[in-house]
């Protein structure tokens, strides 16, 4: 039986069957196709890294506001001290020239 032979008695539905189930078969094991249950996983793990990302997303930027919060008061208490250095740098200044009397 030579080849001519074999397309020569081919209906188009049996290539059409053909090529339909070819296409099935290839999709099958290439994983274009797969199970409900192989989705329904794959999207549920998906969602526990999407969930998991937020997750630790939120986590740190808490951990942001609570450092930008510290970072706040402790430029807050700094000018504090920096007044009170000030303050006290120019009581210090005016004894010293009250007793010695030089100017500085």
């Amino acid at each position: 039986m030579e080849w001519v032979e074999v397309w020569g008695t081919l209906q188009p539905d049996q290539v059409a069957l053909g090529a339909i189930v070819t296409f099935s078969v290839l999709s099958i094991l290439r994983g274009w196709l797969v199970p409900r249950k192989v989705l329904e996983d794959r999207m549920a793990d998906k969602q526990r890294m999407v969930d998991q990302a937020l997750t630790e997303r939120d986590t740190w930027r808490t951990a942001h506001n609570e450092r930008a919060a510290e970072v706040a008061e402790l430029t807050r208490q700094n000018g504090r001290l920096i007044d009170s250095m000030e303050t006290t740098e120019a009581l210090i200044d005016a004894l010293r020239r009250k007793t010695t009397g030089i100017e500085l």
